[in-house]
């Protein structure tokens, strides 16, 4: 592969690298002839922004929204009598709104409609309907507001199955344009929840690392959140789904313990994966271009910098010390070392914040980050900023 500026030419000896569909799939090849045949051997790419894992996301798109308006009869008439099934519109979502208490706010597996049994999905599919459910307006139209509000739901968990699917397989990324297009998921992506679950699989598939999010993030934050937002479970008013001993469990409290842990997840979730999946260089200069005092930003970038350095050496302190004691000691003696420690561990941390300091201001260093990268803001980011904005107000709209 050779690269002339932002053009890319591939060769046959880079078939191994990516697989081209028009010279590996019969029926492609086949195909090609009407669009001038099968790749070339000298054939040039332009790097640009529509990579297969996005050109498989549009066609997603595109084939989602198809099979949304095929929904149409039953959008119009609705989801009653045989018509549903003729017209190939029928879906579990309209009548479980009803059915499983979503309308008269009950919560899952909690509650359930008087007459009616308890949902029968898996917990993160019901979790995933509350929501629904929660962010569905009042009134009138409500059983069809919660399938579009579904339908909007259950596109992003396929756009995001395409994509993990896309980049799964990383040899074969056009592969993805088989799930995009599949007439399974045109006609029945919307029966229920399945493009849920099939988001988190491919996900998961994907090798995305949930391991550490569960170590790092969301275990602590769910045991100090939760912590918080336990006394809210018994004493917010409402009615009342359980008891334990003399207090009972509301329904309103154990909604607002689950909104504050999910706002909390949420919020240490992106933050984690800003912080993981983008240099720290980078962060501090988006903070600047933020207009963030450079003050603010120098120092998270010398605490994250050298937080490291002082555990090391805070560790080696201890090791030292364990290595020279004999014995059991006292509950005062060891008191006694342990605030000994920290006084020797702050005054190494202010000699090494001295030196770093001096040897910053004579490399040049007067108070301002420089990073070598310099931010441009593409077609691609504008539209991805309209795309937040547009999320941003409808979520203000729907909370009201």
């Amino acid at each position: 592969m050779r690269h002339y500026g932002s053009v890319t030419q591939m060769s046959r000896s880079d078939v191994g690298e990516v697989v081209a569909p028009s010279l590996a799939d019969a029926t492609v090849h086949a195909g090609s002839e009407f669009l001038g045949g099968p790749i070339g051997r000298r054939a040039t790419f332009v790097d640009g922004w529509w990579t297969p894992a996005r050109v498989a996301v549009g066609v997603a798109l595109v084939s989602f929204l198809f099979g949304y308006f095929l929904k149409a009869p039953c959008l119009i008439r609705g989801w009653g009598g045989v018509t549903r099934y003729s017209h190939l519109c029928y879906s579990d979502i309209p009548p479980l709104y009803q059915l499983r208490g979503f309308a008269a706010g009950l919560f899952p597996y909690l509650q359930h409609a008087p007459g009616q049994q308890p949902l029968e999905y898996p917990v993160l599919t019901g979790m995933f309907m509350f929501l629904a459910a929660w962010l569905t307006p009042a009134g009138t139209a409500a059983v069809l507001w919660f399938y579009d509000v579904n339908v909007v739901m259950l596109g992003a968990c396929f756009f995001v199955a395409v994509a993990a699917t896309a980049l799964t397989v990383r040899r074969r990324p056009w592969d993805a344009l088989m799930f995009a297009l599949a007439p399974g998921v045109i006609l029945a992506g919307t029966i229920n929840w399945d493009l849920f679950a099939v988001a988190l699989t491919l996900a998961l598939l994907s090798r995305v690392s949930l391991g550490k999010l569960m170590t790092w993030v969301w275990t602590p934050v769910l045991f100090f959140t939760g912590t918080i937002a336990l006394p809210a479970v018994f004493r917010t008013p409402g009615q009342p789904i359980a008891n334990v001993g003399p207090v009972f469990v509301t329904s309103q409290g154990l909604r607002s313990a689950a909104f504050l842990i999910s706002r909390a997840e949420t919020a240490a979730t992106l933050s984690a994966l800003l912080v993981l999946t983008t240099p720290w260089p980078w962060v501090l200069k988006a903070l600047r271009t933020f207009r963030c005092p450079a003050v603010l930003v120098t120092i998270l970038g010398m605490t994250y910098r050298y937080i490291f350095v002082i555990l090391q050496t805070a560790f080696e302190m201890f090791e030292s010390r364990k290595s020279r004691t004999v014995g059991v000691l006292e509950p005062a003696e060891r008191r006694r070392l342990a605030a000994a420690a920290v006084g020797v561990l702050l005054s190494k941390s202010l000699q090494l914040s001295g030196d770093v300091h001096l040897a910053m201001q004579s490399r040049g260093f007067r108070g301002e980050v420089y990073v070598m990268q310099d931010f441009r803001a593409r077609i691609a980011d504008w539209y991805w900023l309209a795309s937040f904005t547009v999320l941003a107000l409808a979520g203000l709209w729907w909370g009201k």
